[in-house]
């Protein structure tokens, strides 16, 4: 019994140090694929040890985890039970940690065992019923593999576009990432009140309508007051490869140094590095541009004093290490002579061949860096949800589903336990 004991709180240990170790490498911007399928693999394991563990006996936070596993490992389950344990009232703390377990452990499981279950299907007015109130169940939706009807898609984006009801954004990249989406549609989008509205247009846009969606987000970025949602624009602009937005990213970055790592780490563009040498000679956005310059090159840059500085406006003027920017203009022009006009780790890619580049990649540069791939169908996606392992091959992949016998349950666990 103490042994039976023992084994449980090891496996309850890990998923909580796996749980960790999974929220820090998904704060990076880019990490290895097989770090986050590994590590993705032995939480489900842990969890997967833990179903014959009586309840009382877990805590909370992991309790929830083992539960969801739990109906997901049901070989009666259907997706109209699966719907009913998910869409609890929320207002319960329990029912919601519920909830969240499902979404998270859906992104985990193997792709075969999902999709040879939960075959889905809607008849067209519970489509629009589910849409319209903006159910959190949408959430659990977008993971699925819905054949989801353009005709009510289109009726329900007319609506959001009429402000009838507020889209999260992962579902308005749902309704703004159809293949019937209208420029029409997409002009009114780039204009919404609903910034996440404006988000999924934008993207969608850069794919299918390039220069109105150029000139719309720099009018956007223009008359917006908010500074967050300029960072967001600005994140955009990165995809673009517009020129334009050299001047103000700089100004931007200058006035706002704490959004500097996290704008030029999406522009990826060879033709915006000036945008990155300029910022490494400014002592309040040195640090924080040569943290972006290594993320996208990958190129260590010596240092040298600054002992002046007339466009710090933050005076932290003095003297001061900085990147070494005429190191740095040296390998600008090398790499403009280079192929790809793209770059993330040190890798040159272009939109063509990103897929195959960034093989082995992972995180929301990585994501935000196949969006404009001609060859990925749901490129939206990789914009609006932080993927799991599983599902971003999945998405680049478009892995056909699997012809195995086998039973709901034994598909879990052998996935699991590959390494």
């Amino acid at each position: 019994m103490f042994e039976v004991v023992a084994r449980a709180n090891i496996h309850q240990q890990q998923v909580v140090k796996l749980l960790k170790q999974r929220s820090r490498v998904h704060s990076s911007l880019v990490y290895q694929q097989a770090r986050i399928a590994t590590l993705e693999q032995h939480l489900c394991a842990h969890l997967y040890a833990l179903l014959d563990v009586k309840r009382d006996e877990l805590p909370s936070e992991i309790l929830a985890l083992v539960s969801a596993l739990e109906i997901l490992s049901d070989e009666q389950l259907n997706s109209e039970q699966l719907f009913a344990y998910y869409e609890q009232e929320t207002s319960s703390a329990d029912a919601l940690a519920l909830s969240n377990a499902i979404i998270l452990l859906v992104s985990l499981l193997p792709s075969a065992y999902l999709e040879n279950k939960l075959a889905l299907t809607f008849e067209h007015s519970y489509l629009e019923e589910t849409l319209y109130r903006n159910s959190q169940l949408l959430e659990l939706l977008v993971h699925l593999a819905v054949p989801w009807p353009a005709e009510p898609l289109q009726v329900i984006r007319q609506s959001v576009l009429a402000e009838q009801f507020t889209p999260s954004l992962s579902v308005a990249c749902l309704l703004f990432g159809q293949a019937n989406v209208t420029t029409q549609e997409l002009a009114k989008g780039y204009q919404h009140a609903q910034f996440s509205i404006a988000q999924a247009s934008f993207v969608k846009g850069l794919i299918i309508d390039e220069t109105n969606a150029k000139n719309a987000l720099f009018n956007r970025f223009a008359k917006t007051p908010d500074v967050d949602e300029k960072a967001t624009l600005l994140v955009l602009a990165g995809l673009s490869g517009d020129s334009r937005w050299i001047e103000p990213c700089i100004i931007f970055c200058q006035d706002y140094p704490e959004h500097t790592f996290n704008v030029l780490s999406h522009f990826q563009h060879k033709i915006f590095f000036n945008i990155f040498i300029t910022l490494m000679a400014i002592a309040q956005t040195s640090d924080e541009a040569y943290r972006a310059w290594l993320l996208i090159t990958n190129i260590p840059l010596l240092k040298k004093p600054q002992l002046q500085d007339h466009n710090n406006k933050h005076k932290q003027a003095g003297e001061q290490n900085l990147p070494n920017t005429d190191q740095a203009e040296l390998h600008r022009q090398a790499l403009l002579q280079q192929p790809g006009e793209k770059m993330l780790t040190g890798i040159e890619f272009s939109n063509n061949d990103a897929a195959q580049k960034l093989q082995g990649l992972q995180g929301k540069a990585v994501q935000h860096a196949l969006l404009l791939s001609p060859v990925i169908d749901s490129a939206i996606t990789l914009y609006s949800q932080q993927l799991s392992a599983i599902s971003l091959k999945k998405i680049i992949t478009q892995t056909p589903k699997s012809t195995r016998s086998d039973t709901n349950k034994h598909v879990i666990k052998g996935a699991l336990h590959v390494a």
